[in-house]
């Protein structure tokens, strides 16, 4: 299958894909936000691309999916709980394992699964402070999460550079804890950066990332049915070691939520 990229214009103004991560009334309903679009604004006036800024409590209302449940039902949401999904795995319906190109353009299907684009991800990320969020859920429908307070790409010329920390959640800390990945570029199967003396992108991990001597996460790695265990993997090494995940999703907001 030939992959699309996404341009800006593509990655939408309009809001149908941020993502709320809890509904304040119904805490269930609304609890897998990797699979659920929780929100979306009525017209294309409203908000921003980059941030999912402008939202407002008259935007809320009954999701494309009926059955997590009607508008109200997110009722008292705050800025805090919206992010704008930047990467997505859910049913391994999309190649991860690609060029630079791709992953420099974006690619995927923006309902179901897609890389956002590197070069829109360092637009994005350079504009104001970020926070970047993992959600991650097994095959045994349990879930948990990853939050990081610092964020940011460099540009092409720096390969993508990553400057991430300020950890928080339950999964553990697997991008920077006791095997940092923060100050490293990004590598493809036909565009090795990494420090070590293979390309984990095409020799091990089977997917593109920002890897140090490999990583211990692989959020776009192979996807992998369930009992599945390996480096090739999506994987969150500090949650469940090497074992297939079901699905991830990478999310981020403005660090600022003021109201």
């Amino acid at each position: 299958m030939v992959e699309r990229s996404l341009s800006m214009r593509e990655v939408p103004d309009d809001g149908a894909f941020c993502f709320i991560t809890k509904c304040p009334r119904h805490p269930n309903t609304c609890k897998s936000s990797i699979l659920t679009i929780c929100i979306q604004t009525r017209d294309s006036s409203v908000g921003r691309a980059e941030d999912c800024s402008g939202i407002r409590k008259s935007d809320i209302f009954r999701p494309r999916d009926s059955s997590v449940g009607r508008a109200e039902d997110c009722s008292g949401i705050r800025k805090s709980d919206i992010f704008r999904v930047v990467q997505r795995r859910l049913d391994g319906s999309t190649d991860f394992n690609v060029e630079w190109a791709n992953y420099r353009a974006g690619f995927g299907e923006l309902n179901r699964e897609y890389w956002i684009g590197n070069d829109n991800l360092h637009v994005i990320s350079s504009s104001k402070d970020y926070l970047l969020r993992f959600d991650l859920e097994d095959f045994n429908g349990d879930t948990t999460y990853a939050e990081y307070s610092t964020f940011r790409i460099g540009n092409e010329a720096s390969n993508y550079i990553l400057t991430i920390g300020g950890y928080s959640g339950t999964a553990g800390d697997s991008m920077v804890g006791i095997y940092s990945l923060d100050g490293f570029p990004f590598t493809t199967k036909d565009k090795d950066n990494g420090p070590g003396t293979s390309n984990c992108a095409d020799s091990t991990r089977m997917g593109a990332w920002w890897f140090r001597d490999c990583a211990r996460v692989n959020p776009n790695g192979l996807y992998k049915p369930p009992g599945s265990n390996g480096v090739d993997c999506i994987y969150w090494r500090e949650w469940q070691d090497l074992a297939a995940l079901k699905a991830v999703t990478m999310k981020i907001r403005p660090l600022s939520t003021n109201l």
